[in-house]
């Protein structure tokens, strides 16, 4: 089976590009703070995923059924309004 399509992948993007479009700036504060916490707690740098994902390293899979991806052990999603109070 082919390896599965996600629209999340490695964008090549700048984390602090897309952190600094994060609105309102309490929410921009949490995440620089939520980056920096991430990124000691797993030892890995931060990697733009799509647009809006901020993914910590990443590994890949396969199932029994031959169904294979490459996604982000851990990672934040900080534009989204349900990842932290404003």
């Amino acid at each position: 089976m082919a390896q599965a399509e996600y629209k999340s992948r490695p964008s090549g993007k700048a984390v602090t590009e897309f952190l600094e479009s994060v609105e309102p700036e309490k929410r921009q504060r949490d995440a620089y703070r939520a980056l920096e916490m991430m990124q000691r707690i797993t030892g890995h740098e931060a990697t733009m995923w799509g647009d809006t994902i901020v993914g910590f390293d990443e590994y890949h899979y396969k199932y029994d059924s031959g169904r294979e991806a490459t996604w982000w052990p851990s990672a934040l999603a900080p534009a989204n309004p349900a990842w932290c109070s404003t």
